[in-house]
Formats: structure tokens, C-alpha cells, sequence
């Protein structure tokens, strides 16, 4: 594929959404309830979304991204592994997020496909700029508090800050967005986040 082609791929999959969703496989007692967790989050509206799991096999892992991944794809939810491109690769996931601990960008994508979608999880400033530098799709933002959002949101890259329900409004001011997590999706808020979000803010 050509890299027109990608550019296009990507907007369509990651750069045209709001919707972030941090789905944790160690707050669900089960798998069959986490997916159903999952399944009501996509019926949701929720547009990306991110498995996260530090406690099961590699095998048990594969296996249940294979799920998800068909619950993604009923819904056209974009599809997110974190941390371990070889795992996004053997389920052509529609991407990976990486930790700063994880692997650099540049080896990530000889690992993946050339569509595939890499963003980067970020504390501060330097390394959103050493994301942009390495041409990361997206960037999560962590320790928000500490950021200067106005600096941030001017950023070229796209950016999503993981928060709590009382920043939100913060963050709209500086036309970032949320990532979400199963708590916050349940709460009487979620309406207004997806209505504010869905109408670019």
C-alpha cells in the first residue's frame, strides 16, 4: 500500500475519532464479563478502544484479543493492543500503544504492518516531542495535572489525556480529549461526553 493510502487508513481508523475508551482486563472478575462489558461499550459509542491486560498468559491474551477484536469489528470500533506489538501483529490488530518501558516506534513498525496504527503514552512535554519526532500516530497523555495544556494542545499530534470526570472541562477548553475507562462510560456524565465529542466540541 502506498503512503497516501495509509495516511487515509489511519485518519479513518484513529485521527477522525473522540471516543477513547481504556478497557482493563484486571477490573473484570471474568472473561465472558469483560467482554460483555466491552460489548455494552461499543453499543456505547465508544470509537477507540484499548485492551490492557498485565495479568493473563500470552496465550490467554492472544485468545482474548481474538474476541475483542471480533466485537471491534461488528461495531467498527477501532481495535488497540497495549504494549506488545508481536501480539497486534499475530491478531492484525489496528494498532498498538506503547510505554515509554516498551519498544521504540521505529522497531514497532518493522514488526507491524504498514497501515497499522502507533501511539505512544506520554508523562511530559519531551516525550510527546520525541513521539511526534518518530512520527506516532497518537499520543496518550498521563499526569495531566502537571502539563501545561495550553503548550499541549498545539502539539501536532493527535492527543488524548487520560483524566477523571472533574477535568473534563478543563480539558475541553484546550480542545483535547478524554480517554474513558468502564466507570466512567457508566456514570450519568457519558451522555453529555459523547454528545460534546461527537459534535467535535
Amino acid at each position: 500500500m502506498n503512503d497516501a493510502f495509509n495516511q487515509k487508513l489511519k485518519y479513518l481508523k484513529i485521527h477522525s475519532k473522540n471516543l477513547f475508551l481504556v478497557a482493563d482486563f484486571e477490573m473484570s472478575s471474568s472473561v465472558d464479563s469483560f467482554l460483555n462489558e466491552i460489548a455494552s461499550a461499543c453499543l456505547s459509542g465508544i470509537q477507540v478502544l484499548l485492551y490492557r491486560d498485565n495479568k493473563s498468559s500470552d496465550r490467554e491474551y492472544i485468545s482474548n484479543a481474538k474476541k475483542i477484536k471480533l466485537l471491534c469489528e461488528e461495531f467498527g470500533v477501532t481495535f488497540l493492543v497495549n504494549n506488545r506489538p508481536d501480539i497486534a501483529f499475530v491478531i492484525q490488530s489496528d494498532g498498538v500503544l506503547l510505554g515509554q518501558n516498551d519498544i521504540d516506534i521505529l522497531s514497532a513498525r518493522d514488526i507491524l504492518v504498514s497501515n497499522s496504527i502507533i501511539g505512544i503514552a506520554c508523562h511530559n512535554l519531551s516525550q510527546v516531542d520525541i513521539a511526534i519526532s518518530q512520527q506516532a500516530d497518537f499520543a496518550i497523555i498521563y499526569d495531566s495535572d502537571s502539563l501545561d495544556k495550553h503548550a499541549l494542545s498545539s502539539v501536532n499530534i493527535k492527543s488524548f489525556i487520560y483524566t477523571d470526570i472533574n477535568d473534563i472541562d478543563n480539558i475541553y477548553s484546550y480542545k483535547l480529549l478524554p480517554v474513558l475507562n468502564f466507570d466512567l462510560i457508566k456514570s450519568d456524565v457519558f451522555c453529555n461526553i459523547k454528545s460534546r465529542l461527537l459534535n467535535k466540541l
